[in-house]
């Protein structure tokens, strides 16, 4: 199988607390305007089965809940099938219908993921052959 991989990982936003990406195996928490390297393999998911198994990697940010603990609270979820890497917004769950990640969404090789936005409710990411 073709391995795609997350090597760069670009944080984008100006929201004020980290953003997380992780797949089973590695985690990587980012603050505003961070880079850095990285080796996130992006998961084969081909069911709803594989997406209950977390084969996939998954893009999270920072907040506090009401009684002011914190949380890491998903917002996407990126998964390779086929010929293409797909990704989904919150909530998180497997599709035969997701969209391909915007940018290079073809499978093999390293890519650069860069997250975009101020907010949580306007975050959306980019995959960018590296």
């Amino acid at each position: 199988m073709t391995v795609t991989a997350i090597n760069q990982y670009n944080n984008q936003t100006t929201y004020p607390h980290p953003i997380r990406v992780a797949n089973p195996d590695v985690s990587l928490d980012l603050s505003a305007s961070d880079h850095r390297g990285t080796d996130i393999w992006i998961k084969w998911c081909n069911n709803a089965s594989d997406f209950a198994n977390l084969q996939y990697v998954q893009i999270s940010y920072f907040e506090f809940d009401q009684w002011n603990q914190p949380l890491w609270t998903p917002a996407f979820a990126i998964w390779q099938s086929g010929n293409n890497v797909f990704y989904c917004r919150a909530p998180l769950a497997f599709s035969n219908y997701a969209d391909s990640v915007p940018g290079d969404a073809a499978i093999g090789g390293n890519r650069l993921l860069k997250v975009f936005g101020t907010d949580r409710s306007n975050f959306t990411i980019t995959l960018e052959a590296n």
